[in-house]
């Protein structure tokens, strides 16, 4: 799409720095505006936040966050419910409200899509008014959330299905860049490979995984080196993105506390893993969470409690006060010195335990972005 190749330049210059916070869907109204302010001194520039099918506010919900985050100067991508109900696996339903579960037919087709043309015609109308391109702060709107595999006797891929979806946003107006992330690196709608691909492909990572109980225990096999080749291969036109990278753990019933999964992806764990990623030239990175909140009314699924603390960077009470809120502005700061530099460095060799330094304890990888390397 024409859109597209002109877009692309301008989503880059917002977003001259790579990281992204999410999500406010779980926060009282009152409050977005003390947790954005987090976001903002942390040096984030996109913030991503994620909204219930289920919540009958949807207008005031979306009215809120898009107001605060121009005033604070801070892009929203935001994942609604004028695209698939799935949201994540911690939330009632994973999304899906009550009277959508009741209608008989299979999630995630072209028939189901139909049921939602209202919801997405009224809310898609509220972003299509707070598009970058209408001077508002919202850009890459998420239109489907780990449509990575699907049941057995279950169609997949299923592209009408993203068709659908994308043409309930551009009727309800909106012409920005389009947005979709994989469970893995699989390489699904990937731009220009199957119908109803999107214009900027990602997928997840969660390296130290959820296990709160032992938090100094991490999996040697966890930190992936090859994300940068597998991004080559599948999408290599467009920035590398991990849309949701992991920035702590949820608790669940009878487990130690958010203070266990605090400590489990604490600093060190960003250090690692986040310096991981910049070896790949990442160029959208979401850390899932940067704030998680608090499970309001029946908002989260049974398997977790009320605190959605998530160990994440901003406590569940908006205090910055772990080490980790720190840290995470140490690496936006490092890769905001860099400038546009960084946005266009590429990897110059492999990362091999050993080379350029004097151990084998530690593998460097060398970023390029013409005459500028660091």
């Amino acid at each position: 799409m024409a859109f597209s190749s002109l877009l692309i330049p301008l989503v880059l210059s917002i977003l001259s720095l790579p990281v992204v916070a999410r999500a406010l869907g779980r926060q009282p109204y009152e409050l977005i505006s003390q947790v954005l302010q987090a976001y903002s001194t942390a040096r984030h520039r996109y913030m991503g936040s994620i909204f219930h099918l289920g919540s009958q506010k949807a207008s005031k919900l979306l009215v809120i966050p898009v107001s605060l985050s121009t005033s604070i100067g801070l892009c929203l991508r935001v994942s609604t419910p004028d695209r698939d109900p799935y949201i994540n696996a911690e939330t009632s339903g994973g999304g899906f409200p009550g009277w959508l579960q009741r209608i008989e037919e299979i999630y995630r087709t072209p028939v189901y899509v139909k049921y939602t043309d209202s919801y997405a015609s009224n809310v898609g109308a509220i972003l299509a008014k707070a598009q970058i391109t209408n001077g508002g702060p919202i850009a890459l709107p998420q239109i489907e959330n780990e449509y990575s595999d699907a049941l057995n006797g279950v169609t997949f891929l299923n592209s009408q299905y993203f068709v659908d979806i994308e043409g309930q946003w551009r009727n309800a107006g909106i012409v920005i860049l389009f947005l979709n992330n994989d469970i893995a690196p699989e390489g699904w709608f990937t731009p220009g490979n199957i119908t109803g691909s999107v214009d900027i492909y990602g997928h997840d990572d969660y390296p130290i995984g959820f296990n709160c109980m032992v938090p100094s225990t991490w999996t040697v096999s966890s930190l992936l080196s090859n994300f940068r080749a597998l991004h080559d291969l599948e999408s290599p036109a467009i920035p590398f993105a991990i849309i949701e990278n992991q920035g702590g753990s949820f608790g669940a019933w009878e487990g130690p506390g958010c203070g266990n999964c605090a400590a489990r992806f604490n600093e060190e764990a960003e250090r690692v893993s986040y310096k991981n990623d910049f070896s790949f030239g990442i160029a959208i990175m979401n850390m899932y969470m940067t704030y998680g909140g608090t499970n309001w009314g029946n908002l989260g699924f049974p398997g977790i409690y009320t605190s959605y603390d998530y160990g994440a960077v901003i406590a569940e009470d908006r205090t910055v006060s772990r080490e980790k809120y720190s840290e995470a502005k140490l690496d936006a700061n490092y890769i905001m010195a860099f400038g546009d530099a960084y946005l266009t460095a590429v990897p110059t060799e492999s990362a091999v335990n050993g080379t350029f330094v004097n151990t084998d304890f530690l593998a460097v990888r060398p970023l390029k972005s013409g005459s500028i390397g660091f």
